[in-house]
């Protein structure tokens, strides 16, 4: 489109390098809001483009018509010959150079690209102005004058929009910036989105858990109170009071033979040097009331023999001492400790048939297995609320970010438009 036609053709009218915006905008306009200011800047520098070409073209049509006017005129002053050849010859190469320089201004040139014509143009026709100007002025002052005149309309239409085009490109950087920081904001706020995702599934996968952890529950509870349950109780409560009859008849008999254990010894060293004969003296040494309960049956003949080294002196005890351990050894009760070691024996049997009937039934325990599935519960449990708490924290960290991010392009679209804005 020519640059005539383009004003002719009824093209609808853009703000001059003014931007609108809301004093609130949601974050999800801002990129509308980005490519509808870039292209109100295109326009704005556009129709500024359009109005300074069509003023440029004047200029240089005026310039045009005052050169011919020039070509024209005769010297008027009165000066030398010689002189008049120098200012002729200027004249000359003046005239050339700016029709020169007019013809890079096309009005077929679109809106901008009018702008660098005219640039180049005032570029020329000032050289030709400092080069030849006042040479030709000197013999034709008030057409110089003419030309200059119009050459400064021209000068002033090329500043207007050098300074429209170095506004444009400061607010173009500026909506760069703006656009970066908008990037960002959509980075993080995918961030947000992908983890609250997560957390969301996490949060599922808690509720699941929690209603299995409940079902176990329930189960245990069912199963605690079940036959099996109370069978199992029962075996558990009566083999401790099994376990508790073996240890008091283990006192009792520890009570009776471990005082004698001294005196065992040194019978059992007499024995093994051929002083004095004895059976299984050594195990009585080492434990009395263990190697009797578990069924050592020479014990009466043994204190027998052991009381008779006493009374001899083979055991070298004092006087006191062999009175003390003689007398112990008179007041024990074989018909009592066969009768309690007989029960010892009697409840090691029961302990190990109820020791067999629980472990039988332990191996089906619905209680254990139960617990057992509760506690992996739990674990899992555990893990998943320790990776929620994290998905939370990041969360709430980017959430911090993206508050920055938003005040962040918030102050540059302000500084941009010269209005307070918030977008949110």
């Amino acid at each position: 489109m020519g640059f005539f036609s383009s004003i002719l053709g009824g093209k609808e009218k853009c703000a001059r390098l003014s931007l609108s915006v809301s004093a609130r905008m949601d974050f999800s306009e801002l990129s509308s809001w980005i490519e509808s200011s870039k292209a109100s800047l295109k326009c704005g520098v556009e129709e500024t483009a359009e109005d300074v070409g069509k003023r440029a073209l004047h200029a240089t049509g005026d310039i045009e018509e005052k050169i011919k006017l020039l070509d024209g005129e005769e010297i008027k002053n009165n000066i030398p010959e010689h002189a008049k050849d120098i200012v002729n010859g200027a004249k000359r190469n003046y005239s050339k150079t700016l029709r020169r320089a007019i013809a890079i201004v096309s009005p077929e040139s679109a809106p901008l690209k009018i702008s660098e014509e005219i640039n180049s143009a005032l570029s020329e026709m000032k050289a030709a102005d400092l080069k030849y100007g006042e040479r030709v002025k000197f013999g034709y002052p008030s057409e110089v004058q003419k030309i200059r005149k119009d050459l400064n309309r021209l000068v002033g239409a090329s500043d207007e929009l050098n300074t429209m085009l170095d506004e444009r490109k400061r607010m173009l950087v500026k909506i760069g910036e703006i656009e970066k920081v908008s990037k960002k904001i959509e980075g993080t706020s995918s961030e947000i989105s992908k983890l609250e995702s997560e957390r969301d599934n996490v949060r599922k996968e808690l509720k699941a858990l929690g209603s299995a952890k409940k079902s176990k529950e329930d189960g245990i509870d069912a199963a605690e109170h079940s036959d099996k349950a109370r069978k199992l109780a029962s075996l558990e409560a009566g083999l401790t009071r099994l376990n508790e009859r073996k240890s008091e008849l283990e006192v009792f008999v520890a009570n009776i033979l471990n005082p004698l254990k001294r005196a065992f010894k040194k019978f059992a060293r007499a024995v093994s040097e051929g002083k004095a004969e004895g059976i299984n003296v050594e195990r009585y040494a080492e434990d009395p009331s263990g190697t009797y309960l578990w069924g050592e049956h020479t014990l009466p003949d043994l204190l027998a023999h052991m009381q008779k080294a006493i009374q001899t002196g083979i055991i070298d005890f004092d006087a006191n001492e062999a009175e003390k351990t003689i007398r112990k050894i008179r007041a024990i009760s074989f018909s009592y400790l066969e009768k309690a070691r007989l029960e010892h024996n009697e409840l090691e049997s029961k302990i190990r048939t109820s020791e067999l009937a629980l472990s039988k039934l332990a191996e089906d325990n619905e209680v254990a297995r139960l617990s057992g599935d509760l506690e992996g519960l739990k674990s899992k449990i555990a893990g998943e609320e320790r990776k929620e708490s994290k998905i939370t924290t990041e969360i709430d960290s980017l959430k911090e970010r993206k508050t920055s991010e938003l005040h962040s392009v918030s102050s540059l679209i302000s500084e941009l438009t010269g209005s307070p804005v918030e977008i949110y």
